[in-house]
């Protein structure tokens, strides 16, 4: 019912909307829309829809700043690669599109009044658990959304639910599909194992220089040293200029009587009410009898919100005796806000005829928004002057640095004339160095460019972010080369060593594993001891995981056989495994478990099944792609 009440919005959107074309056609002319004509191509298609540049760098914008929000205050926008996020983007919405239409010729839709209802109940958009348009509307600022555009995202997003749902939701697995995978998860098995360590053998292992000099001559490729660079830079900061900026009294004065009248809004209201609806089940003249009774039962004290749950037609406000939360004008069907607004606080209307029925309306607040005094909000409103001064300086600053660096062979001449410090930074290669700076896409892609790399040139303006700028030169270059054999000789050494140790304990297991099979597990206790070990599942904690998982892939053994298996650590050393049984675990699934493990599996066959569903549709699609 909520989106009935903002009917009247709409037609006055409308209008709106034919006001503007009746203008563009007396202003412009037909030609200011029919150059619309010749727009380019959209970049996407998909079975004739297309998917314009303006949606996919909205798209991306929007992942940008969801990244941005997740990675922190301090987070870096350069190391956000455009190309890499425009890709995501254009793939996310093919799917949907492909989805949309398929959720659209099955005739799925999501209604306006869904919209509404999903928007007056996310928690985010609503303050003392009631939503709150102010609250409503920052949020979306924060994202980069309007109002509508966000209705758009999510009536696409619940289009696309409705259809993934849809499948996900009937996926299903047979008991003895969930008892299978439950007998696995819960196997336990008894096994020893023992461990040579491979320095016990190191310091014998010895390799000589023909054996390291012929590695070397083998795998130079390995030892090819990674290119560097060094560069230096200049850079502008708007944080910075706006530091330098000194405060105008004057203006502070204007920037804060603005602000006081942002507060001289129209009063919301906060109200209640009773609906009783007109319908096939309810003539006029019954709806207005209970309407007038419930009024009685109001006026002889008992509590309208009592009487609310008992009795209204509203099921969204129903439960909550009534409340509808903060009502502002322009919001409610004209009847209703006419009587709302005629009101005193605590003051109950007469029954209200609307298009749903008879209310009765209760007026339970006003709320008014005060100004907050000067010196609460001076520094903030300095700070706001400050950067807003400092935009048009810091553009300004930019392009004179553009000019600067476009002109000179190195970076001392816009050092000075903008005194701007230069910076040095160390050695890094093209995958980045230690700062985040030397990990930002954009100061990389520049730092190994043709113009600085091998022009000696000035690099391009580089966007750090919206308020830092730089310019970077290279200071000195470290090509890529195969390094000299006396450079990587001991290193060699340490590694072959190593990797004959390890050959050397790993053959000592094979050995241990004759001896066992033919002569029984303590046959080899003389020199190692076995690790034992009793029903131990796939998730113990007392075993090395590198231990436990092998364990579990080996094969059962037969009734009075041991499996054994000989592996590599991680280490170095080896370790012989030795399976002796399989069994299952002594405690059984509840049937809270059993169910959980049946909606997880459930929920698993299911997204697969939709994803195999988006592939189908992807493939049977006409897409076109620029």
């Amino acid at each position: 019912m909520l989106q009935s009440f903002r009917d009247n919005t709409q037609s006055i959107v409308i209008k709106i909307v034919i006001g503007f074309i009746i203008i563009t056609f007396a202003l412009f002319g037909v030609d200011s829309l029919i150059g619309l004509v010749g727009q380019p191509a959209a970049p996407v298609t998909i079975n004739g829809v297309d998917i314009s540049d303006r949606q996919i760098q909205e798209g991306i914008d929007l992942q940008r700043r969801q990244l941005m929000a997740q990675m922190g205050e301090n987070a870096d926008p350069s190391l956000l690669d455009d190309n890499l996020l425009r890709g995501a983007v254009v793939g996310n919405l093919i799917e949907e599109e492909v989805v949309r239409q398929a959720a659209e010729e099955q005739g799925l839709i999501i209604s306006d009044q869904y919209l509404d209802a999903a928007i007056l109940a996310t928690r985010e958009f609503q303050v003392d658990g009631r939503f709150d348009r102010n609250q409503f509307e920052a949020m979306l600022r924060n994202v980069g959304m309007t109002p509508m555009m966000y209705r758009d995202y999510l009536r696409k997003e619940n289009t696309v639910g409705q259809g993934r749902s849809a499948i996900v939701s009937s996926a299903f697995v047979l008991p003895s599909e969930v008892e299978r995978v439950a007998s696995l998860d819960r196997q336990v098995r008894d096994f020893s194992y023992l461990e040579i360590d491979v320095e016990s053998v190191l310091d014998s292992v010895i390799v000589d220089d023909e054996a390291i000099r012929a590695y070397y001559d083998s795998n130079k490729a390995q030892f090819k040293s990674e290119e560097q660079v060094s560069v230096d830079y200049v850079e502008l900061n708007k944080q910075i200029i706006a530091e330098t900026i000194e405060v105008d009294e004057a203006e502070l004065q204007s920037q804060y009587e603005t602000l006081v009248q942002t507060f001289e809004s129209e009063e919301a209201r906060e109200a209640a009410h009773i609906l009783v609806t007109v319908d096939d089940q309810r003539t006029e003249e019954e709806a207005l009898k209970l309407a007038l009774e419930l009024m009685k039962q109001i006026d002889d004290g008992k509590d309208f919100a009592e009487v609310a749950q008992e009795n209204s037609d509203d099921p969204g406000s129903a439960a909550e005796g009534g409340n509808l939360g903060v009502v502002e004008k322009g919001v409610m069907v004209p009847e209703f806000e006419e009587a709302l607004f005629s009101l005193e606080k605590g003051q109950i209307s007469e029954p209200v005829r609307t298009d749903f029925g008879y209310h009765l309306i209760k007026l339970t607040n006003i709320e008014t928004m005060s100004a907050p005094a000067f010196d609460e909000v001076r520094e903030q409103l300095a700070r706001e002057q400050r950067l807003q001064k400092a935009e048009s300086l810091f553009v300004a600053k930019s392009e004179e640095l553009d000019d600067l660096r476009f002109s000179a062979s190195d970076l001392l001449e816009a050092s000075e004339v903008l005194g701007l410090d230069i910076t040095s930074t160390d050695f890094f290669g093209r995958d980045g160095g230690a700062s985040a700076l030397e990990q930002a896409p954009r100061f990389l892609a520049a730092a190994f460019s043709e113009d600085v790399l091998n022009n000696g040139e000035n690099s391009e303006l580089i966007e750090l972010d919206a308020d830092r700028i730089l310019v970077l030169h290279l200071k000195e270059h470290k090509p890529a080369r195969i390094q000299e054999f006396e450079e990587v000789k001991d290193q060699i050494e340490v590694d072959l060593k190593r990797q004959l140790a390890t050959e050397k304990v790993t053959a000592k297991a094979a050995e241990l594993v004759a001896k066992a099979k033919s002569s029984g597990l303590e046959s080899v206790e003389e020199d190692y001891s076995w690790k034992k070990y009793q029903a131990q599942g796939r998730a113990a904690e007392s075993v090395a995981r590198e231990v436990i998982t092998e364990v579990f892939k080996m094969p059962q053994p037969s009734e009075g056989e041991i499996s054994y298996k000989v592996i590599t650590l991680d280490s170095g050393s080896a370790a012989v495994l030795a399976l002796e049984a399989v069994g299952a675990a002594e405690d059984t699934l509840d049937d809270t478990q059993r169910k959980g493990l049946e909606g997880f599996l459930a929920n698993r066959l299911g997204q697969t099944e939709y994803r195999d569903l988006v592939e189908n549709l992807k493939a049977k699609a006409d897409i076109e792609q620029l």
